[in-house]
């Protein structure tokens, strides 16, 4: 079975925005498992549900912090499949300990790609949502290289929240993504999320 093609990332409501839909490509099944994230992850937190006002008074200030994420081989190998990205510096370890690195690195867009889990579990909603649409992103540095082994934590930041009509509210959230026990973070990237209101 395959999921439709489409032009977009989808989050849906359903099961509480547990459900991510990769709609720009055809991926069969098993290969959507590289994506997913374990029942008890899920279950460990939840996004806060605030009124838009509210988050609107967050504008500039710390607005959501995930807990350490591990880093391990078995993702970047299962992100390297889906991405058909095998370069020797994510994958072989024993070229890699000999590399520019010391070991295997995660990919960037694999530290990039966490950034929906990270807000649909540790972020804000607003309350009345039924649907969150990955909007884009306004600007990406990779700025540190994430050995495989790490542990990774989004800090994030509310930039700007604007009602677009329709029931529609774009908010744009700095996320500031740590690697444990170093000071230059891995990754700063703005994302945004449009929330359909009901």
């Amino acid at each position: 079975m395959t999921v439709p093609s489409g032009t977009s990332h989808v989050l849906s409501r359903k099961g509480g925005f547990r459900h991510i839909f990769l709609l720009n490509h055809n991926f069969e099944r098993d290969s959507i498992r590289c994506f997913s994230i374990t029942k008890l992850e899920r279950e460990k937190t939840m996004p806060r549900t605030m009124p838009l006002n509210e988050i609107k008074n967050l504008v500039g200030r710390e607005s959501g912090r995930s807990d350490w994420f591990l880093i391990d081989q078995d993702r970047v190998d299962r992100f390297a499949d889906c991405t058909e990205d095998r370069q020797w510096i994510h994958v072989d370890r024993e070229k890699a300990e000999n590399g520019p690195f010391g070991g295997t690195i995660a990919h960037g867009f694999l530290t990039l790609s966490l950034i929906p889990y990270f807000d649909r579990e540790y972020g804000v909603v607003p309350e009345g949502a039924s649907m969150t649409v990955n909007y884009g992103l306004n600007k990406v540095r990779l700025l540190n290289p994430v050995p495989v082994g790490a542990r990774i934590r989004d800090v994030m930041t509310i930039t700007e929240v604007a009602e677009k009509g329709g029931g529609r509210v774009l908010i744009t959230t700095t996320h500031t993504i740590g690697i444990e026990g170093q000071e230059k973070p891995a990754c700063v990237a703005e994302a945004l999320m449009m929330y359909m209101l009901e």
